[in-house]
C-alpha cells in the first residue's frame, strides 16, 4: 500500500464514526497515561493493522504517531475546527527548544507527514520522548497547536514495541543476501 493509502486508512480511522465502524476496525487500548495513549487497530475490511500513540490538548486537536504493519510511519496533526483543501504545506514543530521544518500534505482536518530517514525519524521519536512540549506553527510562524509531552516517553516505548510485534516486512524481501 502507498503513502495515499496508508494515509487514507489513519486518516478513516481518526475521523470515522458511525454504525459501520466499530465492524470495520477492532480497537485495543495497549497503554494510558499522561496525555497519552497507544491503541492497536486492526481493519478488518482491507486486512491492515496499525498502532497509534496519540494525545489531545483541551482545544480538541490531536497529534498522532502512526506506525502500519508494512514498515511505515506517519504522523497526523489534526483540529477539527479545520477545513483544510488537499495540498502540500510547510509546517514546523517545536519540541522543547529543537525546531523541527516539515513538508507535510493537508486534506479535510489534519495534516501527515511520513517519518523517513535513517537518522531523522529515530531523533525525532527520542526528542518527543524527552521532551515536555511540542507547538506546531504555520508557515507564517502563527502557532496552531501546543500538546504536553507528559506521557510520551512511556508512550513512544508501547508504541516501538507494538510497531514490532504487527511488522510484517520480509527482511529478505529485496535482497537474499542478509550480509
Amino acid at each position: 500500500m502507498g503513502r495515499v493509502g496508508l494515509c487514507a486508512c489513519a486518516l478513516a480511522m481518526v475521523c470515522a464514526s458511525g454504525p459501520g465502524v466499530a465492524a470495520e476496525y477492532d480497537v485495543t487500548r495497549l497503554f494510558a497515561k499522561g496525555e497519552w495513549s497507544v491503541d492497536l487497530t486492526y481493519n478488518t475490511v482491507e486486512d491492515i493493522t496499525w498502532c497509534a500513540a496519540d494525545t489531545e490538548n483541551r482545544a480538541g486537536q490531536w497529534f498522532s504517531i502512526v506506525a502500519y504493519d508494512e514498515g511505515g510511519a506517519a504522523v497526523f496533526l489534526g483540529d477539527p475546527q479545520w477545513r483544510l483543501s488537499p495540498r502540500d504545506i510547510r509546517l514546523r514543530l517545536d519540541i522543547d527548544y529543537s525546531r523541527w521544518d516539515i513538508d507535510a500534505e493537508a486534506a479535510e482536518e489534519s495534516v501527515v507527514f511520513f517519518l523517513s530517514g535513517a537518522e531523522a525519524a529515530p531523533d525525532f521519536l527520542v526528542e518527543l520522548m524527552r521532551g515536555s512540549a511540542i507547538a506546531a506553527f504555520n508557515d507564517d510562524g502563527d502557532q496552531l497547536a501546543e500538546f504536553s509531552l507528559t506521557g510520551s516517553h512511556a508512550a513512544m516505548t508501547e508504541l516501538i514495541e507494538c510497531w514490532q510485534r504487527i511488522d510484517r516486512r520480509d527482511p529478505y524481501a529485496e535482497s537474499s543476501d542478509p550480509f
